[in-house]
């Protein structure tokens, strides 16, 4: 009889009949999986035959006529027989017939086979035969199941046999794998059952693995600086002029305008954006940043200063802090933009507003007097100009102030700017006033030292008095230098 031996092989994932898992996760992260193997053996046993010979020997002296031949089984089959030729035959004497026969048994209960002659001139003669069945094999026995995944794994199978292999995998924590920050793999699993049974299964698993990008956030304060420097002219009369002389005649009057010009400039400038650029990372691996720009909307690029020359690597959880300085030629930016390159994921942009603080440099408005006019003052804020008049008269004629003729004086103006911008500015005049008829001094007196009667912050006043003890007439007093202890 044939036992004819078949295979199956079955790979699967996770769950029986399932030859397919999908895994999304983030870089990092692992999972845990079943590889399943199932071997199945089947048998079949059938085409049961008993085949054989029967030989019918004639032992007479004379030919005998063999009018059949038959073959049964103990379980009832009769078997085929094939004697080479029709019946009735003939045997000569001392001669033999072989007849050949097959029988087709549903299984292997029978034990016996009887055959029976029928021959003329005898009753029917039998023979028996013991009877066993030797086995036929189809197919292979056994085999040697592997697993490509395993190449230590190597199992001789003689029956149905099923194992569970588990695995585990990993999303590649490497960010160069990583584009768009997506990384997909697909693993296949072959079993194989060798030792000529030749079959072979396959499972597989798909990786979707995601690399959370660097979040960017940023900071922008814009400065500038507003510098203001004040200038301080006196003139007299004329624009430019810091000096007049005048002539004259007794009792002549002369009334100089002093000119006082202030002149504010403001220059606006050291323009400037500074601030930090937070890199964040929220992966579960390390990501290098490779490169990072600032600009402002005006065009203007940073100087960016992360501590270290890029690439810069950021641990799991995180973060790098840079700090920048763009030096934009005016204040028409609003707006500043990070960009932060990094491997395994697109760019990544923070973008902050701008506005510029003003740093003034200097002082934004000064007080304006004037030490010949006491009750001038002016509170000054932008370029301003100002006329102060004043009048002065020669001495009538015979005034005894006159020396040869000639009295002169000299008058020296001068503006301050105060309020810590601190500037004056001076001009002056001369008076000379001319009289026919010089008279000579009675005294002359020289440095007389006045005590201090009262002070402003532009003048001061005291008295003295000149008597004359001499009994005679003085014409005038002629005084030299008059001091103050101030």
């Amino acid at each position: 009889y044939d036992r004819t031996v078949t295979w199956d092989l079955i790979k699967n994932v996770n769950n029986a009949g399932n030859d397919f898992s999908l895994y999304n996760g983030s870089a990092g992260q692992k999972f845990n999986l079943d590889w399943l193997l199932f071997v199945d053996k089947e048998e079949v046993l059938g085409n049961y035959k008993v085949k054989g010979n029967i030989k019918i020997t004639n032992p007479a002296a004379v030919t005998q006529t063999v009018t059949g031949v038959s073959d049964v089984m103990n379980d009832g089959t009769e078997a085929d027989v094939n004697c080479g030729g029709a019946f009735p035959i003939n045997i000569a004497a001392g001669g033999e017939l072989v007849c050949s026969y097959t029988a087709a048994p549903l299984d292997t209960s029978a034990t016996k086979n009887t055959a029976t002659v029928t021959a003329i001139g005898n009753p029917d003669q039998t023979a028996m035969a013991g009877l066993s069945f030797t086995e036929n094999l189809i197919g292979v026995d056994e085999g040697t199941l592997t697993d490509d995944r395993f190449p230590s794994y190597n199992k001789t199978v003689t029956k149905d046999f099923n194992v569970t292999i588990p695995e585990i995998f990993e999303c590649s924590t490497d960010p160069g794998d990583y584009t768009d920050g997506e990384y997909t793999e697909t693993f296949i699993n072959t079993a194989t059952l060798n030792g000529a049974i030749n079959l072979e299964d396959r499972a597989s698993i798909k990786l979707i693995c995601r690399l959370d990008p660097l979040k960017v956030t940023k900071t922008a304060v814009g400065t500038y600086d507003r510098t203001v420097t004040w200038d301080l002219v006196k003139n007299v009369n004329n624009t430019g002029n810091d000096f007049t002389e005048y002539i004259g005649d007794p009792d002549a009057m002369f009334q100089p305008n002093w000119l006082l010009f202030v002149d504010k400039e403001e220059v606006l400038d050291n323009y400037k954006v500074r601030g930090n650029i937070t890199i964040a990372n929220p992966a579960g691996v390390t990501q290098t940043v490779t490169g990072l720009l600032d600009i402002l909307d005006d065009g203007t690029k940073a100087n960016v200063n992360c501590g270290a020359a890029f690439p810069i690597d950021i641990i799991a959880g995180g973060e790098l802090v840079c700090s920048y300085t763009a030096a934009p030629s005016d204040g028409s930016a609003t707006k500043n933009t990070a960009t932060v390159k990094a491997v395994g994921n697109p760019a990544q942009t923070a973008t902050a507003s701008v506005s510029f603080t003003e740093n003034l440099i200097g002082y934004e408005e000064g007080t304006l007097t004037d030490n010949r006019f006491p009750a001038f003052s002016e509170t000054v804020k932008d370029d301003a100009s100002f006329t102060l008049s004043e009048t002065f008269t020669c001495p009538p004629e015979g005034d005894p102030i006159y020396e040869n003729g000639v009295y002169e004086f000299s008058v020296i103006n001068t503006a301050f700017l105060n309020d810590k911008i601190n500037l004056q500015d001076s001009a002056s005049i001369t008076v000379r006033c001319v009289t026919g008829t010089p008279q000579q001094p009675g005294i002359t007196i020289e440095n007389v030292l006045i005590n201090i009667a009262s002070q402003t912050e532009n003048s001061a006043s005291g008295t003295f008095v000149i008597e004359n003890d001499s009994g005679g007439d003085i014409t005038f007093v002629t005084l030299g230098d008059v001091y103050m202890e101030f």
